[in-house]
């Protein structure tokens, strides 16, 4: 691997020679971009990916059929739900207070004040 990466660096050395123009970035750019490429001709490639490569075939095999799952749409509908769950709860609760808060009739009130008088303690 290093064999050809001095490799690309002796070829851009003898091209400087020809071409000292360049700005520093560039030389960079094509310093790296002859390594790598230097790399990938030598790569060993086996008769399989060759005749893949050849027929069209893809490059991955599933043994399985996959669908996307788009969580942001699923996390916006569990949070509206959520909102309903909220509001209809807190609208019970304030039916609650509601009937707890209304008056009570003459009838309920008499009973009231006779229970009130029973629990009534006396100084001794």
């Amino acid at each position: 691997m290093f064999a050809l990466a001095q490799q690309g660096v002796k070829s851009i050395e003898q091209q400087r020679v020809t071409n000292s123009i360049d700005n520093a970035i560039e030389k960079s750019r094509k310093l790296v971009l002859r390594c790598y490429n230097m790399i990938a001709s030598q790569q060993e490639v086996s008769g399989v990916q060759v005749a893949s490569y050849l027929m069209n075939y893809d490059d991955h095999y599933t043994t399985h059929t996959f669908r996307n799952l788009f969580l942001i749409s699923i996390e916006n509908y569990l949070q509206a739900e959520l909102s309903k769950a909220r509001l209809q709860e807190k609208d019970i609760d304030e039916e609650r207070l509601e009937d707890m808060t209304t008056p009570i009739d003459e009838e309920q009130e008499e009973d009231t004040k006779q229970t009130e008088e029973q629990f009534l303690l006396e100084p001794t």
